[in-house]
C-alpha cells in the first residue's frame, strides 16, 4: 500500500444521446472500447480511436460509476490522491455525466454516496469527510461555498514546500451526513456561473472543481508494542470544464464572448501542457493557466487521474468531435506514477498537551542529529513517517528516516552525537515538569531499534 504506481491516465469516452431537434444519424460508432468516426461526405473514410472504456448512447450513469470510477475511488481510501474530469464542446454532456439529474445522478452524488457508506460501513476506523468547491470564470478562482458579493477578489494558487499546488484560503468544510453534502453542494451550484447560449441552455461559464478530502485513523495493536494510531489522508477532486466554443455557432455577445475567450484559452493551454508532457519538454506551461495550475498533479503524475471525455453525436459536430477525440488520444500517453500521501502520526485528544510538547522537542533533537552529525537530510529525503506508541506516563518520540550508508558505523555516529544531547534535554523537561519523560537507556534502545527498522527496509542494505 505504500508503493506507488505506474499507469497511464485512464480515458473515458461517452456518447451522448441525440436530442429531439437533432436528426439522427450513424456518423459515430462504439466499437468495444473503441470509437469509430465516420465522414459523411466520404462514408468509406473511417477514422478510429481506442481508449480505456467507450459508452455509447445507451450506457448508464450507474454503469460508468461502477465500471470505471468506483476502483479509482476505493484507492483513495489507501491514502492516494484521484482527479476526474469532463472534458469536451459545450452541449457535450459533461455537466450531465458528473451532476446527472434527480432521477439519474452522475459521478458527483454517487462518489459522495460511497464515500459515506464506507463511513458508515467502518467499525474500526474513523473516517472524516470535508469539501471544498471553487469555480475558475475568466482566470480567477472563485469560493463556491462563499457568497460571491462576500468575495473581493479570486483566490490565489500557491505551492507548498513539497511543490504541492493549493488555492489559498479556500473554505473546507466538514461533512457528517449525505444529506448535508447534498445541501451544501446544492446550494454551492447556484453560485456557479452560467448562461444560455443557442447550443446550451444551462451553459457552464466557469471550470468547477470539487475536492472531497477523506481522512481515516486506524488504531493498529500489537503485543509487543501496544496500541498506536495510523491516519491515513486521501483525495477526491472531481471537474467539470467549461466546453470550448465556437462563437459563430453559440452566437455570442458581448459578455458572453469574454467569457468564451477566457475558457477557450485555458482549454488551449491545457492543450500545450498535453504537448509538452508528451515531447518530454523541460519547460510545461502549466502557470499559464489556472485551470492546468490546479490540474497539475494529475497531469503531472502524482495522483490518479481519469479524464471523461464528452463527444455529441452527428454529422455537425464531426469537425469538434474528431478534436476533441484527437486530444484524449494525447492525453492517454501521458504517464503516472502516484503514490500514496504520508501517513501521520495520531494520538487520541486525552493525551495532555505537555506530553506533546516534550515528544517535539525530543523529535526535534533526533532530526537535527541526524542531519548535522550523519549528513543526511531528514526532512528532504524522507517520504515516510511512522508512529511509536505511547505508554502510560511516557512520551515516545516519532523518528523520521529511510537509509544510511553504513550500519553500524551510523548507528555509532548517531548514539554518540545524541547521548550528551538527550540527558540534558530530558534532564531539563524533568527539572521544568517534574515528571520522568525517559530515562537514557529508554530513549538510547528507542534509538537503536527505530534504526534498526528504518535500515532493515532499504533494499540497499537487505
Amino acid at each position: 500500500m505504500g508503493r506507488s504506481i505506474a499507469n497511464k491516465i485512464k480515458i473515458i469516452c461517452r456518447v451522448r444521446p441525440f436530442h429531439d431537434h437533432e436528426v439522427p444519424d450513424d456518423s459515430i460508432e462504439i466499437d468495444n472500447n473503441g470509437v469509430i468516426v465516420q465522414d459523411q461526405r466520404n462514408p468509406t473514410n473511417l477514422t478510429s480511436f481506442k481508449f480505456t472504456s467507450c459508452y455509447s448512447m445507451k450506457s448508464t450513469q450507474l454503469q460508468i460509476f461502477k465500471q470505471d470510477v468506483q476502483p479509482l475511488i476505493e484507492r483513495v481510501f489507501e491514502g492516494y490522491d484521484a482527479t476526474i474530469f469532463a472534458y469536451g464542446v459545450t452541449g457535450s454532456g459533461k455537466t450531465y455525466t458528473m451532476e446527472g439529474t434527480e432521477n439519474q445522478p452522475g459521478i458527483i452524488p454517487r462518489v459522495a454516496e460511497y464515500l459515506f457508506e464506507t463511513k458508515e460501513a467502518s467499525h474500526i476506523s474513523d473516517v472524516q469527510i470535508s469539501m471544498s468547491y471553487m469555480e475558475i470564470f475568466k482566470e480567477s478562482v472563485f469560493d463556491l461555498l462563499v457568497s460571491r458579493d462576500k468575495m473581493q477578489r479570486g483566490l490565489d494558487i500557491r505551492e507548498g514546500p513539497d511543490r504541492e499546488v493549493f488555492v489559498a484560503n479556500v473554505t473546507e468544510k466538514q461533512l457528517d451526513t449525505l444529506d448535508e453534502f447534498n445541501d451544501v453542494f446544492s446550494m454551492a451550484s447556484k453560485n456557479r456561473s452560467t448562461a444560455s447560449t443557442k447550443l446550451n441552455k444551462r451553459s457552464s461559464r466557469s471550470h468547477a472543481i470539487l475536492s472531497l478530502h477523506v481522512a481515516i485513523t486506524t488504531p493498529i495493536n500489537t503485543q509487543v508494542t501496544g496500541t498506536q494510531y495510523r491516519k491515513v489522508l486521501g483525495k477526491i477532486n472531481l471537474i467539470d470544464l467549461a466546453g470550448s466554443e465556437d462563437n459563430r455557432k453559440t452566437e455570442n455577445k458581448k459578455d458572453r464572448m469574454t467569457e468564451s475567450a477566457a475558457i477557450n484559452k485555458s482549454l488551449f493551454v491545457l492543450g500545450q501542457v498535453v504537448e509538452a508532457l508528451n515531447m518530454g519538454l523541460a519547460r510545461i506551461p502549466f502557470r499559464d493557466s489556472k485551470m492546468t495550475r490546479i490540474l497539475q498533479p494529475a497531469l503531472e503524475g502524482d495522483s490518479l487521474g481519469m479524464m471523461i471525455i464528452n463527444i455529441a453525436p452527428g454529422s455537425n459536430y464531426i469537425s469538434d468531435t474528431i478534436k476533441t477525440l484527437d486530444f484524449a488520444n494525447r492525453s492517454k500517453k501521458i504517464k503516472s506514477r502516484p503514490k500514496p500521501v504520508q501517513r501521520v502520526p495520531s494520538s487520541p485528544s486525552s493525551y495532555d498537551s505537555s506530553s506533546n510538547e516534550n515528544e517535539s522537542s525530543i523529535t526535534r533533537l533526533l532530526k537535527r542529529s541526524f542531519n548535522h552529525e550523519s549528513g543526511y537530510d531528514v526532512a528532504k529525503q524522507s517520504r515516510r513517517i511512522r508512529s511509536i506508541p505511547r505508554v502510560p506516563g511516557y512520551s515516545r518520540p516519532t523518528m523520521i528516516s529511510e537509509t544510511l550508508s553504513n550500519r553500524s558505523a551510523n548507528r555509532h555516529k548517531i548514539r554518540s552525537s545524541n547521548s550528551g544531547k538527550s540527558d540534558k534535554l530530558l534532564n531539563k523537561q524533568q527539572h521544568d515538569n517534574d515528571v520522568v519523560v525517559m530515562s537514557r537507556k529508554e530513549l538510547n534502545d528507542l534509538l537503536d531499534q527505530k534504526i534498526n527498522e528504518a535500515l532493515s527496509k532499504h533494499p540497499l542494505l537487505k
